[in-house]
């Protein structure tokens, strides 16, 4: 996807994984989350140990055990210790 843009968490759905969101499993749901701030560094494919590692981030985020640290925490580093 580098360098194409692609807009819309359906669209995401259709370019990253080949599905439609309603097909998608919870970890590919959240690895669209995962990607928005940097797609090209959060790449499920081209960077896949530091995509795993945002989006178990996010789990540990949507689970409550943990919480940003800040309106501006974009990347829950804090919460990889929750892993």
């Amino acid at each position: 996807m580098e360098g194409n843009g692609v807009i819309g968490m359906e669209a995401a759905a259709m370019a990253y994984y080949g599905k439609k969101t309603s097909q998608l499993t919870d970890d590919e749901f959240y690895g669209l989350i995962a990607m928005p701030i940097a797609p090209n560094y959060y790449h499920p494919v081209s960077n896949p140990e530091v995509h795993a590692k945002r989006v178990q981030r996010i789990k540990v985020i949507v689970s409550g055990q943990c919480a940003a640290s800040g309106w501006f925490d974009l990347t829950y580093e804090h919460c990889a210790s929750g892993v």
